[in-house]
């Protein structure tokens, strides 16, 4: 495995970018923009009209390839030590 992209639906309108991770051998080659760009596809073709994920402070290349792809932060844990952010899809609102 070099990385992996994994969505988790929450309901019928909402899901979950749960799981975003590539091998420390293969970064800064493109890899993980193109699971994300790939995970981006199935989130739309599903239909989902909301995106939410949490992200460790630590991940700096992900927090920036989420921000530069339109998602807003909503809140830092304290107690889990993660970012909360979100993304609604064609900008409609649940």
């Amino acid at each position: 495995m070099i990385g992996i992209g994994a969505v988790k639906s929450i309901n019928n309108y909402e899901c979950d970018f749960n799981t975003f991770y590539v091998k420390r051998d293969f970064r800064n080659k493109g890899i993980g923009n193109k699971i994300f760009d790939m995970c981006m596809e199935y989130i739309k073709k599903k239909g989902y009209k909301k995106i939410t994920l949490c992200v460790d402070p630590k991940f700096e290349v992900a927090r920036k390839i989420y921000e530069n792809n339109g998602f807003i932060f909503d809140y830092f844990d304290e107690e889990k030590q993660e970012l909360y952010y979100h993304k609604y899809i064609n900008k409609e609102v649940i």
